[in-house]
């Protein structure tokens, strides 16, 4: 193939070693470049085998298929380039092929230009270049460059979700069963965490930063979902959105008030998944029990019914537990059946099975 001669390039110095920042059509990134793939190169090869789903995605993401907002790849594609000659004061960079007939590798960004190729072959994309390196230092790049790159937390996801919705979040569609339950459970997490007279002010991550003593976004969403989903016949659906904010901060406040010393114990063992999800899947059980015994949810109904359980520690109960949702679904089971076992001794009732 012939020179690619590229105009208005700009070289950077790093720790001794040039880096060359210019733009290609996507067209020009696949003909001229390569992909290694192991299966491939058995001897230099270090890159995954190209994936055609990831491929697909980025291609219809920038046809904007579903959603009407600007579609941009503003990361730049990283290649090492094997034989080029630069001319500073033009700032011009020419790249000619090695021996093998391409001018270089793609070390990272081989789905974001191949999918930007199938999009529109015309298609600009900014290009970081480094050149004269070894295979072994190529792939020393791409993996470090791929180990190091932090996802985006699903609890912050959720949270950017509500913000880049285009429907405006109202009073009336909190209210409906038009709005997305995913929406409405973060809208719920925003009002319990935000409020400075709410049982879960600042306990709530929404961020994802797996804060010690907090409980992430992604939890509260998958546990208070069950009661509000319209869908399913969720228990509290026939609540306006306000009346489910508090029927959940009415029950943390009484958990909060009868068991205050783990609640405010370092490290906050409470709000661990097994325990605090345990204790979310034991709302629709206490509301049972409250209601029938009291007539109402209020705070001091639920203390009342809550101390009279004889629970002495939250924490222990879930001793020898492990995690994950089995964990989380036997806590609730065991906090419940203390709870009723001792309401049952205290009234007089016999604990039958029938």
């Amino acid at each position: 193939m012939s020179d690619l001669i590229v105009e208005n390039c700009l070289r950077v110095e790093q720790n001794n070693l040039y880096l060359y920042v210019f733009s290609l059509t996507s067209e020009q990134i696949h003909n001229n470049f390569v992909v290694t793939r192991r299966v491939e190169y058995q001897k230099d090869g270090y890159q995954r085998i190209l994936k055609k789903s990831k491929v697909r995605n980025i291609e219809n993401y920038l046809r904007d298929i579903e959603n009407n907002y600007p579609s941009i790849l503003p990361n730049s594609i990283f290649v090492a380039m094997d034989n080029i000659e630069y001319n500073e004061s033009k700032q011009q960079l020419v790249l000619k092929d090695n021996e093998d007939a391409f001018k270089g590798l793609i070390i990272d960004g081989q789905h974001r230009s191949e999918g930007a190729y199938e999009y529109d072959s015309k298609f600009p994309l900014v290009v970081i270049g480094v050149s004269d390196l070894k295979p072994k230092y190529q792939a020393r790049l791409f993996i470090t460059i791929n180990d190091t790159q932090t996802s985006l937390p699903k609890s912050l996801y959720r949270d950017l979700f509500n913000l880049i919705n285009d429907e405006q979040i109202t009073e009336d569609l909190l209210n409906s069963d038009e709005i997305d339950m995913d929406v409405k459970a973060v809208e719920m997490a925003k009002d319990l965490t935000n409020d400075n007279e709410s049982a879960l002010y600042h306990i709530i991550d929404m961020t994802g930063e797996k804060q010690v003593g907090h409980v992430s976004l992604m939890e509260f969403i998958r546990t208070v979902k069950p009661y509000i989903d319209y869908k399913n016949n969720g228990k509290f659906i026939e609540f306006t959105f306000r009346d489910q904010v508090k029927i959940i901060n009415n029950y943390f406040e009484a958990v909060k008030t009868v068991f205050s010393e783990e609640w405010n114990k370092d490290k906050k063992p409470l709000f661990k998944t097994t325990v605090f999800s345990g204790l979310f899947k034991s709302l629709g059980d206490v509301w049972d029990i409250v209601v029938r015994e009291e007539g109402n949810f209020k705070i001091e109904n639920i203390i009342k019914i809550l101390e009279q359980s004889n629970i002495q520690s939250l924490e222990e109960l879930a001793i020898n537990m492990g995690s994950g949702f089995k964990a989380q679904d036997n806590y609730y089971k065991k906090f419940i059946k203390l709870l009723k076992d001792n309401l049952n001794e205290e009234h007089g009732r016999p604990n039958i099975e029938l």
